[in-house]
């Protein structure tokens, strides 16, 4: 790997001769030529084509992008300026959300986002779309989402249940951006578990690993591999957390396959380790191999399971077959209140999930035709106050 031009961390760009130099940490690395380099481009592709290829990878990536090409003293236009502001105060948002989720649900914590930008240098921006907000209990779930709908004006509320044993609901509520017409829209993910597994041989799994280590961080990042491929902003990732002092490489091994992680996490360093030093996270490679080969195996043998046949509902039947329930939302309580109780009721097949933050059909059905949505509606209603979701 050829010697990279690294400056010191947070000063912006070239020290000035004399000044005392800062020791050098492995997020140094990430520099306009490795991340040129990451993209696929050749070395003298212009700034707009890599911002380009930045945002064919993932809406966040050009912020990245930007903050790194910033740090590095290159100089940007009012356009790049005003893209890393929109990102700082999206994070600052976020930040302020996590505040008065705290307050409802104490011991509510963010996994990726926040916690892994506390991480990095000051003169870095970790560019955040999403906030994975991650909660003790389902009850957690609805107070955690019921003080989201108090903060922000949420227009879109979506619940999955994830689950063969024990469904557990997965609330998604979104809302308009800084600026509409570039920003996607923020985003607040409230779950038990960020380990969704991938439908299969990978299932719904508790993140066991101690909140004051960097592996639920880790993990999590691992766990995005079932949803997308590995790019540059996952390489940030591990560079930061490759500072921060790791845990035994054996420790980190024995967590991710616990966590039936060993064959992402080993695709992650291994993609990292191609394009940079990864320091202490080399240990940990030399050890993955037999443990990514053995959850390999395991994942290969996996058969899915009969459902029971006392299961006579198709919701419940493809929770017990390993299978997430989506579910259209029916109505939005005027007053999000966490201690109202959560029912099933079945409506055909589908079910009627009624939440303390409203109502929503569960279905397994590609489309639901417009009597049973409207029936829904109907029994939705009669349930009690509600308001429009739209």
């Amino acid at each position: 790997m050829a010697d990279l031009d690294i400056p010191p961390p947070d000063s912006g760009g070239t020290a000035e001769r004399g000044a005392p130099m800062t020791t050098a940490r492995l997020i140094d690395q990430l520099t306009l030529p490795l991340l040129r380099g990451l993209l696929g481009l050749d070395d003298d592709a212009p700034p707009y084509v890599l911002t380009e290829a930045a945002a064919a990878v993932r809406s966040t990536v050009p912020q990245l992008v930007l903050s790194a090409a910033q740090r590095c003293g290159e100089e940007l236009g009012s356009g790049s300026r005003d893209t890393l502001a929109r990102a700082r105060q999206r994070a600052a948002a976020y930040e302020e959300i996590l505040r008065r989720v705290v307050k409802a649900v104490p011991g509510a914590r963010v996994v990726k986002g926040a916690s892994l930008a506390r991480h990095y240098p000051d003169s870095l921006l970790r560019p955040v779309g999403d906030m994975d907000l991650m909660v003790a209990t389902e009850q957690q779930v609805w107070e955690a989402a019921a003080a989201v709908l108090d903060s922000c004006p949420v227009q879109d509320t979506a619940v999955v249940l994830h689950g063969s044993r024990r469904p557990l609901p997965f609330v998604t509520l979104t809302w308009p951006g800084t600026d509409r017409w570039l920003d996607k829209p923020m985003k607040a993910e409230i779950v038990c578990t960020p380990l969704t597994g991938n439908a299969g041989a990978v299932g719904v799994r508790p993140l066991a690993a101690p909140r004051d280590s960097c592996l639920p961080d880790l993990l999590s990042v691992c766990e995005e591999r079932f949803q997308r491929r590995f790019n540059a902003k996952d390489i940030a990732d591990v560079l930061v957390l490759a500072d921060t002092g790791l845990p035994p490489a054996a420790r980190i091994v024995d967590t991710a396959a616990a966590h039936q992680l060993a064959p992402e996490l080993h695709e992650l360093l291994s993609y990292a380790a191609a394009h940079c030093d990864i320091g202490p996270f080399a240990a940990v490679v030399d050890l993955l191999g037999e443990r990514a080969a053995a959850e390999r195996s395991r994942r290969e043998a996996w058969r899915r399971p009969r459902t029971l046949q006392s299961l006579d509902h198709p919701v419940w039947r493809a929770l017990a077959y390993g299978v997430p329930v989506p579910s259209i939302p029916l109505r939005r309580a005027a007053r999000p209140d966490a201690r109202i109780p959560v029912r099933y009721e079945p409506l055909g097949a589908h079910l009627l999930h009624h939440t303390p933050i409203g109502d929503f059909l569960l279905t397994v059905e590609q489309t639901v035709s417009r009597d049973d949505y409207d029936r829904a509606v109907r029994r939705s209603e009669a349930q009690g106050e509600a308001e429009p979701t739209g």
